[in-house]
């Protein structure tokens, strides 16, 4: 039912229209959408309630996530984005993570600083716990990592990212 409407609508092409198709990873073939301008989006989503904002985020992030399986690194920031919206901080701080090191493997290390900021961020929102704490480790190393390319290897904040890891080695 929904896909008809949004075939439909595609169809007028005054809102949608049709992109193509995908094929995920576990075989899922897929009409693709997009608005004909961002605008008409804002407006869309503006009016969707922030609760149930949150539930498709996160409905969707559980299946995407179980469509690309073992590739969920080819779309790790859009994960990120829709399970922190979701509000599944463990599942976006990790694929922030992923994100970053996708980005880092392209050289692209402003990209990773800032997936490895934000993960770091929502970790810190989560409640405290070994856990926590080496999933920390591995993005401040990382982040220390990424610094020392884009700022040098005398950057105060690389030093900070490594003094935060030492501290973290400590306490594990």
């Amino acid at each position: 039912a929904k896909s008809r409407g949004l075939k439909s609508l595609a169809s007028r092409q005054e809102f949608l229209q049709t992109c193509g198709v995908d094929t995920w990873a576990d075989g899922t073939v897929a009409t693709r959408y997009r608005f004909r301008h961002a605008l008409y989006q804002d407006v869309v989503y503006e009016r969707i309630p922030a609760a149930r904002q949150a539930r498709l985020h996160e409905r969707i992030g559980t299946r995407e996530e179980a469509g690309y399986g073992e590739r969920c690194g080819e779309i790790a920031a859009r994960l990120a984005m829709h399970f922190e919206r979701g509000q599944d901080l463990a599942k976006a701080s990790r694929y922030h993570h992923l994100a970053a090191q996708q980005a880092m493997q392209r050289s692209g290390y402003q990209e990773a600083i800032g997936h490895l900021n934000r993960g770091l961020e929502l970790l810190q929102q989560r409640p405290d716990h070994s856990q926590r704490a080496e999933q920390e480790l591995i993005m401040q190393l990382a982040l220390g990592s990424a610094l020392k390319v884009i700022k040098g290897f005398a950057a105060v904040d690389a030093e900070q990212a490594y003094l935060r890891a030492r501290e973290l080695c400590h306490q594990l």
